[in-house]
């Protein structure tokens, strides 16, 4: 018996893309979602770059260049991007494979995506 946690995962890839009626389409609605949704997540990490270079005072840009070299493996917004694109894809397929999810596995993983997405930038919003 599946975990209740983890039953319905292939609802959440149905309810981003209501009108994909093969997992070809299903596939295709997820990683259009995706490509937008990690470029918008780009756009934010840039401008959060271009927001500490620009803090008045002298020490402040330093401060979080040193952060983001300590914790997000650089400033540079496009390899923060990249390493949390490798770390996001490694762990929605760790969690999907715990839920011995076999058909439709793919998009699984880009809904997690998704949803991994998703709480970044509602960070980054508010």
């Amino acid at each position: 018996m599946l975990c209740p946690a983890l039953m319905g995962r292939p609802a959440q890839a149905a309810e981003r893309c209501p009108g994909a009626d093969t997992t070809l389409a299903m596939r295709e609605c997820l990683d259009r979602l995706l490509q937008r949704s990690d470029a918008t997540l780009g756009r934010a990490l840039a401008g959060i770059a271009t927001e500490a270079s620009q803090v008045p005072g002298g020490s402040f840009p330093q401060l979080w260049r040193s952060f983001a070299e300590e914790h997000l493996g650089g400033a540079d917004p496009a390899g923060q991007l990249r390493r949390y694109q490798l770390q996001r894809r490694r762990t929605c397929q760790y969690l999907n494979s715990l839920s011995l999810q076999g058909s439709g596995f793919g998009s699984s993983v880009m809904a997690c995506e998704l949803n991994l997405n998703d709480t970044p930038l509602r960070q980054i919003r508010s």
